[in-house]
């Protein structure tokens, strides 16, 4: 599910992407005042799918060569990585409630980056390139 909800979002498919949602979905964003964030939580399928297909629009679709995105798991669940060149940009952590996305939380905040960067690098920690198909 979280490998299907990175596609769609890549390839800009509105409509997969807010059909992986439920109904009732919602979506945290934490820029910790230093970095574009949304200022509240949203909430229900629509907004949510306007949020993210506007991220794809301003953010994903601009991710050139020097960008990558890498599939792990954040605190137990699945979740993708943004990097563009070595800094790490953001970081996108999925809750699933069977076969919908019932949660999204991005981490844009540098001061947890650099914590979750640093979590990431441990030895033993795997992390799958993520690409477009």
């Amino acid at each position: 599910m979280a490998s299907r909800f990175a596609h769609a979002l890549l390839s800009g498919d509105s409509v997969a992407l807010k059909e992986m949602l439920a109904a009732d979905v919602g979506l945290w964003s934490d820029g910790g005042g230093k970095v574009l964030a949304a200022r509240r939580p949203l909430l229900g399928r629509d907004e949510v799918s306007k949020f993210l297909f506007g991220l794809y629009r301003t953010a994903f679709s601009r991710v050139g060569p020097e960008g990558s995105l890498e599939m792990t798991e954040v605190n137990q669940e699945p979740a993708f990585v943004m990097r563009l060149g070595r800094q790490l940009d953001s970081v996108y952590v999925i809750s699933i409630d069977g076969d919908v996305i019932s949660g999204v939380r991005i981490i844009r905040n540098p001061d947890k980056l650099a914590y979750i960067e640093h979590q990431l690098a441990a030895p033993g920690r795997s992390q799958e390139p993520f690409t477009r198909q």
